[in-house]
């Protein structure tokens, strides 16, 4: 009988002991270690139109400091005051978290976010995250854990963020993957090819900056955004195919790629950054098609050994200096649907012979035309209805 107290004593001192600890937690989480409510104290701003990189993002709250939060398990809610949290821009400095949960709704995560984040060891975020920056993960518990890195990546979830040089020469980034962060490959000098599998919808800014051995890339049908600066001085890239899935390429995309030899622009992509291809020095044509409403300023300039441009029906304008310094180019196709050149569009460009237009002189003559956008020697447009003769 005294064995029998004894054991349910026991018995009632270890649950005793369980709900202390229980109600003695500060986190956020329930029994399944789930979030079970979202911190409090949190910085919020409404943004309306949130713009990131030229891409509307909608309307929303948006996380820009760790504020009045104490928590060390930090939850992110999916709504904030009725509206969507839509992005985080700054978690930076938060030196007591230690781990945090995103909810859904959040499509983008900021440049430095968890900058000086330096307890944070545990991450989890959402699935529906469209783009993520530099978020400065290098110095948290989290980025120095061993066991997070796999064949010199790390990811959090499907979304890989960085790696290092234990990478293969010849990548092939993992299925189910959905965002590649800002410079995750940045300046990894041995990479020489690298395979976007199907599930990839966006590749961050300066992803592939500096990768000076890259001399292939297969994009995904799935891409819909490339980012500022993604492949710049990648300068043994010798060809791109960018498919028509690609709504949006930043400015200085593919610039300063001194090898690349070949560029298709596949009917769909609608949009090309400024200097998206600037001093690519051997790419010799390009064909824009009529999906791309807008040729941005300096797309291609500075392209030396440019001779042909075909620009197909659909476009509308062209910017600023989209072609200056293209000392070699002799010949362009440009279609009735241009309502705008821009200014020195074609500035010293002075080789040019002829511009092929798919219009009559009429339509011609009614193009809003910039100021020196054609800083050339005399050159003939051959319109649908005769020609005209420019002498200088």
């Amino acid at each position: 009988m005294k064995n029998l107290i004894k054991i349910m004593m026991l018995v009632l001192a270890l649950m005793l002991a369980l709900v202390l600890v229980s109600c003695g937690k500060t986190d956020n989480t329930g029994n399944s270690g789930k979030p079970s409510k979202a911190s409090e104290g949190l910085e919020m701003e409404y943004r309306e139109n949130y713009e990131v990189n030229g891409i509307d993002l909608g309307s929303g709250y948006v996380v820009t400091g760790i504020g009045d939060c104490k928590d060390k398990n930090i939850v992110i809610p999916g709504e904030y005051d009725g509206k969507n949290v839509i992005g985080i821009e700054s978690m930076q400095m938060a030196t007591e978290m230690e781990s945090i949960f995103v909810g859904s709704g959040v499509k983008y995560i900021g440049e430095y976010a968890f900058y000086g984040c330096k307890n944070l060891s545990d991450i989890e975020l959402s699935d529906g995250i469209e783009m993520i920056e530099d978020i400065s993960l290098d110095s948290t518990e989290f980025y120095k854990t061993k066991e997070n890195w796999e064949n010199g990546t790390l990811y959090v979830g499907v979304y890989l963020i960085d790696t290092n040089d234990d990478i293969p020469a010849d990548f092939v980034i993992k299925s189910g993957t959905k965002v590649i962060a800002s410079k995750a490959f940045d300046n990894s000098y041995n990479l020489r090819s690298v395979t976007i599998p199907n599930s990839v919808i966006s590749i961050g800014n300066s992803a592939f900056i500096y990768c000076n051995s890259l001399t292939n890339v297969e994009f995904s049908n799935s891409v819909k955004f490339i980012g500022n600066e993604a492949f710049r001085y990648c300068d043994s890239l010798t060809n791109v195919v960018i498919p028509g899935c690609v709504a949006n390429m930043g400015y200085n995309t593919f610039s300063d790629c001194d090898e690349l030899k070949s560029v298709v622009i596949s009917d769909g992509v609608t949009n090309i950054g400024e200097s998206a291809f600037e001093s690519c020095d051997a790419l010799t044509s390009i064909e824009i098609p009529g999906s791309v409403i807008n040729i941005k300023g300096s797309s291609f300039g500075s392209c030396e050994s440019l001779i042909t441009v075909t620009i197909v029906n659909g476009t509308k304008s062209i910017g600023d200096n989209a072609f200056l310094f293209c000392s070699e180019l002799t010949t362009v196709t440009i279609p009735n649907s241009i309502e705008i050149i821009g200014e020195s569009a074609f500035g010293h460009c002075y080789n040019l012979e002829t511009i092929n237009f798919n219009g009559t002189k009429s339509e011609w003559n009614s193009i809003d035309f910039g100021a020196g956008w054609d800083e050339a020697n005399s050159y003939t447009i051959i319109c649908t209805d005769g020609t005209i003769t420019i002498n200088k």
